[in-house]
């Protein structure tokens, strides 16, 4: 997972730079979603959803939640969490689109909690 998250990190700046605002929100949600879901492995805590094809993943609509309350992620980044989720659903599933200043913003807050986590998963569980 977290060379997934840090794949989608730079598809999100390539969106952003190719002007794709809606795509890159996107994505920055997810770099920083997948790397949550590293360090929450790391710390013994598993998918609770099964997909279709095989796999496990964390639901989205209950996850924005789950790192901070499971005290596996620092609670200090939890606005920065909840914002950038926030605006991966206008992006997704609203008809007014991201601008271009938030999808930017967003690209940098995914970053800070990437790094964030990052951090935390190198500490002992």
């Amino acid at each position: 997972m977290k060379d997934k998250a840090r794949s989608n990190l730079e598809a999100a700046r390539l969106l952003t730079a190719k002007k794709h605002f809606d795509s890159a929100a996107s994505r920055a949600y997810y770099a920083a979603y997948l790397m949550a879901w590293h360090v929450m492995e790391r710390r013994g805590k598993m998918p609770s959803g099964k997909a279709k094809g095989g796999g496990r993943y964390w639901p989205h609509h209950s996850f924005p939640a789950t790192p901070f309350d499971g005290g596996c992620l620092n609670a200090e980044r939890r606005e920065e969490w909840e914002w950038l989720y926030g605006l991966r659903i206008k992006a997704d599933y609203c008809k007014e689109g991201v601008e271009e200043a938030r999808a930017a913003k967003a690209v940098e807050v995914a970053l800070t909690l990437i790094e964030s986590f990052s951090k935390e998963g190198e500490r002992e569980p």
